[in-house]
């Protein structure tokens, strides 16, 4: 029986493994590059690179995802914005920085949103870039998109991937320099008193992988270092404002704290006062008739003596209504004599109670109450 079953093993098994055998030796093994993106700090910082540029080279460096306020200090500010979405208020501020003997290297977006955006304005003719208003210069479309430019800033031709729609067109040049030209440019630069304001019309070259390709690398350091060595680099990469809660934690957190008290404090104040209320000892003695009293004590006391024999009266018309309807055919003076037959009043006294208001003393009034509710239970 075992023997069978190597029989049976072998005859099987070794067609199989002289398949594979040949299979493997037909096969052609070639490596496959597999892009995996980038990943960590990398991917959510896409100027990362060109912040540890700077830092290697000795220089400080801070980055921030907006810009909201001008950089504390001297140096370079590189911008990845157009300007189009910052206040008012801070490209003054910025300006005025700029004059001041700094540096701000604005560099247009390639692609996205914003990118779409600003094309939009452009073709609309509706972009002001705010910068560039100061040197009587503009943003427009290339006629001819173009992927790597040949720059020169004094050290050498550097071919740049700037690859971008937007040109910079420097109508009066006034501009230290312009390349490729003053019509259509890609990098332009003015001085401004004692800084400078530059404009790289492409975001490209700024990008974490393509810092370390061509030259991307030395006209980052060019641009930053057009007048000196800077001080300080700042990079900012782009200009949207940090969203309602972020800025009021950074900047407005002493007032959010100072609410926070102040609400916890409302809170247990007003914590004692749920649940029913407690009854007043003195109130919950008292007893409903007092309240009555005192009411008709008040209507007395204001002359209200009319509206409330109302009450009675009308008691004694329902009851005459139920149990004599034929008084209704009477005259008064009929009705009233009666009456005082069945209650053993006068007819006087019958008469007044059911037509005469001028009532003196409370007593007076506290006995017409009383004739009358007599009369009622006399029917």
């Amino acid at each position: 029986m075992n023997r069978t079953l190597l029989v049976l093993g072998l005859l099987v098994g070794l067609p199989v493994v002289l398949l594979v055998g040949w299979l493997i030796s037909r096969a052609e093994w070639r490596p496959r590059d597999v892009d995996v993106g980038l990943r960590g700090e990398a991917r959510r910082n896409p100027l990362l690179a060109l912040e540890r540029l700077f830092s290697e080279l000795g220089v400080p460096t801070q980055a921030s995802e907006s810009l909201v306020a001008v950089p504390d200090g001297r140096g370079v500010l590189f911008w990845r914005a157009s300007g189009r979405f910052a206040p008012p208020g801070l490209l003054a501020d910025l300006g005025a920085w700029v004059r001041e003997g700094n540096h701000v290297v604005l560099v247009a977006p390639s692609s996205g949103a914003t990118f779409e955006q600003i094309r939009d304005d452009i073709e609309a003719g509706r972009f002001k870039p705010p910068l560039l208003a100061a040197f009587d210069a503009e943003f427009g479309l290339s006629a001819e998109v173009v992927e790597y430019v040949e720059l020169d800033l004094g050290h050498g031709p550097r071919d740049v991937r700037i690859a971008g729609e937007i040109v910079v067109r420097d109508l009066v040049r006034r501009s230290d320099f312009a390349f490729p030209d003053a019509e259509e440019a890609r990098v332009v630069s003015w001085r401004d008193e004692a800084g400078r304001v530059s404009v790289v019309a492409g975001d490209k070259w700024l990008e974490n992988l393509a810092l370390g390709e061509r030259d991307h690398a030395s006209l980052a350091w060019e641009l930053a270092t057009l007048d000196a060595a800077p001080q300080n680099v700042w990079i900012a990469r782009s200009e949207r404002p940090p969203g309602l809660l972020k800025t009021l934690f950074e900047l407005a957190w002493p007032a959010l704290v100072g609410v926070a008290v102040f609400t916890a404090l409302a809170l247990w104040r007003a914590a004692g006062r749920f649940g029913p209320v407690l009854p007043d000892e003195a109130l919950a003695r008292r007893d409903f008739s007092e309240h009555i009293e005192a009411a008709a004590e008040f209507q007395l006391r204001v002359g209200a003596r009319r509206e409330l024999l109302l009450a009675p009266r009308r008691r004694l018309a329902q009851r005459l209504a139920q149990r004599h309807a034929e008084f209704a055919a009477l005259s008064p003076q009929e009705r009233a004599a009666r009456l005082a037959e069945r209650s053993a009043l006068g007819a006087e006294r019958v008469a007044a109670l059911l037509d005469h208001d001028q009532l003196g003393a409370p007593s007076e009034f506290t006995n017409a109450v009383k004739d009358l509710e007599r009369i009622r239970k006399g029917l």
